[in-house]
């Protein structure tokens, strides 16, 4: 029984030696050289899809009015490995992070906090009337077009943002326990600062 064993086990260990033997000199070289490539290229790549997937994420905060196009972006970011902006009405990991305590999950419920309200500036100098269909007026020159992004996030437009997409923005967050909107200065694209609260239902337009 013990010779009927021999053989296989010998052709066994025959087979296997090929692939346990020691690697030479050249063949670590080799795989070396491959390793050290891969990691350069990644290295090189790193900055260069940090500052693509920063772009997307701002682009994605002034994309809210065109979700085929928000959805395209979020799809970037999520192969990118990013953070997933809510342009589409998707919550966003740093706005989720950032958004004050009572933010409403979804822009619809937002929207209408706004809609046909009236709002005024801190300093009591600026009032604001948001309209439904993204318009508002002010006695100020803040813009005339505005938008919701769920959580907690009010966009206000220089200018209508299906015409340029390029349009300067202020990003406010919305509190809507104290029905407050403070301006992100670090995520606006224009200054100022602003920061307003609620006052009433908008009144009716003449």
């Amino acid at each position: 029984m013990i010779r009927s064993l021999v053989l296989p086990v010998f052709l066994a260990c025959a087979i296997l030696t090929p692939r346990l033997r020691a690697q030479t000199p050249n063949e670590r070289e080799f795989n070396q050289l491959r390793a050290e490539r891969d990691k350069a290229a990644a290295a090189a790549l790193e900055p260069i899809n940090r500052r693509y997937q920063d772009g997307l994420e701002r682009l994605a905060r002034r994309a809210a009015v065109e979700p085929d196009l928000a959805r395209a972006i979020q799809g970037e970011l999520q192969v990118l490995g990013g953070t997933a902006v809510a342009a589409a009405g998707a919550p966003t990991e740093s706005a989720t992070a950032a958004a004050p305590a009572g933010a409403p999950a979804d822009r619809n419920t937002l929207r209408k906090i706004f809609e046909d309200t009236e709002w005024i500036s801190a300093d009591g100098k600026h009032t604001f009337f948001f309209r439904r269909g993204g318009t508002f007026t002010s006695n100020g020159s803040w813009g005339k077009h505005w938008a919701v992004e769920a959580p907690g996030i009010l966009m206000i437009y220089t200018q209508d943002p299906r015409q340029n997409r390029n349009t300067t923005f202020r990003l406010l967050r919305v509190n809507v326990a104290e029905k407050t909107a403070v301006q992100d200065l670090k995520e606006s694209t224009e200054g100022g600062g602003l920061t307003i609260k609620y006052v009433a239902p908008a009144k009716a337009v003449k």
